[in-house]
């Protein structure tokens, strides 16, 4: 999915411990191998570290194999921000339809 913003570590997102097929964690693993980390957060997507790398901006679900545009359902991505070591999550989109 990405790097940190120190470039030593790899963000990969896997449903090793996810119920649903539409969801997945995220992780990290250091860039020349070795153990993998969970992001303490709840489910992950795409997502982007702050400049600072003190919060983590993502999306919740998959978007990969959508065929949909301008959806206003349930399934419409939000972008959530996580301040990195906490599962605390604040929604900085509004309104109907795909944000993402």
């Amino acid at each position: 999915m990405g790097w940190t913003t120190d470039g030593k570590n790899v963000v990969f997102r896997s449903r090793w411990y996810s119920f649903s097929g539409m969801r997945a964690h995220l992780f990290t693993v250091p860039a020349v191998g070795g153990e993998l980390s969970q992001i303490p957060t709840s489910e992950g997507g795409f997502c982007s570290y702050s400049p600072d790398g003190q919060y983590l901006a993502l999306n919740r679900m998959f978007r990969e194999f959508r065929t949909w545009k301008y959806y206003k359902g349930g399934q419409a991505d939000d972008i959530w921000v996580n301040k990195l070591g906490t599962t605390q999550l604040e929604n900085i989109t509004a309104g109907e339809g795909d944000n993402a």
